[in-house]
C-alpha cells in the first residue's frame, strides 16, 4: 500500500551520560502479546466511541472545532483513511514477534549498547497507520547515527519528554520517555527494555478516575526537573494538570484558559513556576502553589511553542501561528523584542546548547532559519530547505552546541540531523 503518512510529530534529545550501558530484551509468548493487543483495541475502540456533536449544546460545538484543528494540524483526516483495521498493529507484532530465542552474539550486544559519548534521540513516527517511539544513536566524534529499538504505540502521538524518574528506585536516575496521545492519555516507557508493549505508568486514564483525567488530546508534556516525580500536561481540553509518577495521582489542575493550552514548560531553577500558552494567544505564568493567581501576557493570534531561555531565568520565547517570534521579560508587560521569522506558522525553536545567542527557528513553511540574538537584536545568519515537508519539531543536541534534529512530514525522509556549521550537512538516509 503506498504510504500516506510519514511523520516525526515530535521528538527529543536525551543528554550524554543518561543512558545504561546496555538494553534489556524483553521475551513475550504469543499469549501475552495477544492479551496486550485486546487490551491496546479496547482503548482504541473507547476513543473512538466517544458521543459524536448530536445532542450537544454550542459550547460543545466548540470543544468538536478544537478536535478539527488539532486533525488539521497532523492531517489526521487522510491518517484515518489509511486505518483498515482498529490498531493497525496486531498483524505486525505477531507476525513479527520480538527474538525469543538463541543467544546474544558479540555483535548483537555491541548494537544494543550506548556508550559513553553517545546521545540517544527519542522520536514519535507515524507511517499510516503505525504509531512507534522510536529511539537512535547518535554519536558526533564517530559520525555514527542508527536506530537503537523502537515502541509499538497504542494512539497517534502529540507530544513527548524524556525524563529520568524511577519510581521503582527513587535514587537511582532511570531512563524513560513519557508520551502525550490524541486519545488524552499518557504513557511512562521505560528506554532500556527493547521489545516491550506495555508501559511502566498510565496517566489521565480511566483509573485515574472522574475530573482527575483529561478529556481531550494530550498537546504538550514538561517534567519538572527539580522535583522529579512530577511531570505536566496540556490539552485540547483546555486545563494544564500535574502528575506525581510516584502514585500516577493528579493532585493539580489549571482550568482557567479560554482555549485548548498547545505548550507548557516548567522553570529549570524555580520549581513552582510553570509557562503555558494557549490558542487564544495569551501567555501564562504560574507558581503552582498558587495556582488562582497568575501574570499573563496577550499575543497575536495562536501561541505554538513556549520555551524558557535556559541562558537566563527571567526571559522566554514565543512564537505564534502567524509566523512571530518573540522574547520576553517576566518583569515586564511587554516584549524586549518581536520577530517575523516565517510566513506560516513557527512550530518549534531550540536554543544552541553553549551559545546562548544562537536561535534555530523550523515552520509548517518547511524552512530553517538561524538567528543570533546578541544585544537583543536579532538578525538572520542563515536560512535552509532540509526538503523534509512541513515541520513539526525540532530539539537542540545538549552536548554538540551546533548539531539539531529536525522532524516533518515526507514521504521519504521525514527527520533532518543537522550540523548548522555545514552547508551540506546531512539528511537521514
Amino acid at each position: 500500500m503506498e504510504e500516506k503518512v510519514n511523520m516525526f510529530s515530535c521528538l527529543r534529545f536525551v543528554p550524554r551520560g543518561s543512558s545504561i550501558t546496555k538494553i534489556e530484551k524483553v521475551k513475550h509468548k504469543r499469549e501475552e502479546l495477544e492479551n496486550i493487543i485486546k487490551e491496546m483495541k479496547l482503548k482504541e475502540a473507547e476513543y473512538l466511541s466517544r458521543p459524536e456533536k448530536e445532542n450537544k449544546v454550542s459550547k460543545q460545538r466548540q470543544s468538536d472545532s478544537d478536535d478539527d484543528d488539532v486533525e488539521n494540524m497532523y492531517d489526521l483526516d487522510t491518517y484515518d483513511d489509511e486505518i483498515s483495521e482498529p490498531m493497525g498493529l496486531e498483524s505486525l507484532i505477531l507476525d513479527n514477534p520480538p527474538e525469543s530465542n538463541s543467544e546474544d552474539s558479540d555483535a548483537e550486544e555491541n548494537e544494543f549498547s550506548v556508550k559513553p559519548g553517545d546521545n540517544m534521540i527519542l522520536a514519535a513516527h507515524v507511517t499510516n497507520d503505525v504509531s512507534m517511539l522510536e529511539v537512535y544513536v547518535f554519536n558526533h566524534e564517530n559520525a555514527e547515527f542508527f536506530l537503537l529499538h523502537d515502541i509499538y504505540l497504542p494512539s497517534f502521538p502529540l507530544s513527548l519528554e524524556w525524563l529520568d524518574f524511577n519510581k521503582d528506585n527513587t535514587d537511582t536516575p532511570g531512563n524513560f520517555s513519557a508520551v502525550g496521545y490524541i486519545s488524552n492519555e499518557i504513557d511512562i516507557w521505560d528506554l532500556t527494555v527493547t521489545g516491550s508493549l506495555e508501559p511502566v505508568l498510565s496517566l489521565s486514564t480511566k483509573k485515574s478516575g472522574k475530573g482527575k483525567r483529561h478529556t481531550k488530546a494530550i498537546m504538550d508534556l514538561s517534567w519538572n526537573r527539580q522535583n522529579r516525580n512530577i511531570l505536566g500536561s496540556s490539552s485540547a481540553d483546555k486545563t494544564v494538570r500535574l502528575w506525581d509518577m510516584n502514585t500516577g495521582d493528579n493532585f493539580l489542575k489549571l482550568d482557567i484558559f479560554e482555549e485548548k493550552v498547545q505548550t507548557i514548560d516548567f522553570h529549570r531553577d524555580e520549581a513552582q513556576n510553570i509557562l503555558t500558552g494557549d490558542c487564544s494567544g495569551c501567555v501564562k505564568l504560574f507558581d503552582c502553589r498558587s495556582p488562582g493567581t497568575f501574570k499573563s501576557w496577550v499575543f497575536e493570534k495562536e501561541i505554538e511553542k513556549i520555551s524558557w531561555n535556559k541562558f537566563d531565568p527571567y526571559h522566554y520565547f514565543a512564537s505564534t501561528n502567524t509566523g512571530m517570534l518573540h522574547y520576553v521579560d517576566i518583569r515586564s508587560n511587554v516584549s524586549i523584542w518581536t520577530l517575523y521569522a516565517h510566513e506560516k506558522e513557527v512550530t518549534g525553536f531550540s536554543l544552541s546548547s553553549e551559545c546562548a545567542d544562537m536561535l534555530v527557528t523550523v515552520s509548517m513553511d518547511e524552512s530553517v532559519k538561524v538567528w543570533d540574538l546578541k544585544d537583543h537584536k536579532p538578525h538572520q545568519v542563515t536560512q535552509k530547505q532540509i526538503n523534509i515537508g512541513e515541520i513539526y519539531t525540532i530539539d537542540s543536541c545538549p552536548d554538540v552546541p551546533y548539531v539539531f534534529c529536525i522532524g516533518g512530514k515526507h514521504k521519504e525522509n521525514p527527520m533532518y540531523l543537522w550540523d548548522s556549521r555545514e552547508n551540506t550537512s546531512g539528511k537521514i538516509p
